[in-house]
């Protein structure tokens, strides 16, 4: 585990035109290494590399919004660990 703790990261993505719609987009993105008890056997251990694919996910769909002329607003929550976390507005 890391002595610094995880974040928690929401990005946000507000359209040119004003809208009262909304969606939220959610995705892990902590891999195993992140502490805590592991209960999986270490052949399970090879598959937690891709924990993090959700929260890359959630980015890459961020990513495009503006781009692409998403008609709605959009929330984008993920988790990161404390090396990579950043505060960003899309």
């Amino acid at each position: 585990g890391s002595v610094n703790p995880a974040r928690l990261v929401r990005l946000q993505y507000t359209p040119a035109r004003r809208t009262d719609r909304r969606v939220a987009l959610v995705g892990k993105g902590i891999t195993f290494d992140s502490g805590g008890l592991s209960l999986k056997t270490a052949a399970g251990m090879m598959t937690m590399k891709v924990d993090m694919s959700g929260g890359a996910a959630v980015l890459g769909a961020m990513s495009v919004l503006g781009a692409v002329g998403a008609p709605v607003a959009v929330d984008g929550w993920t988790s990161s660990g404390p090396a990579t976390a950043r505060r960003s507005r899309c």
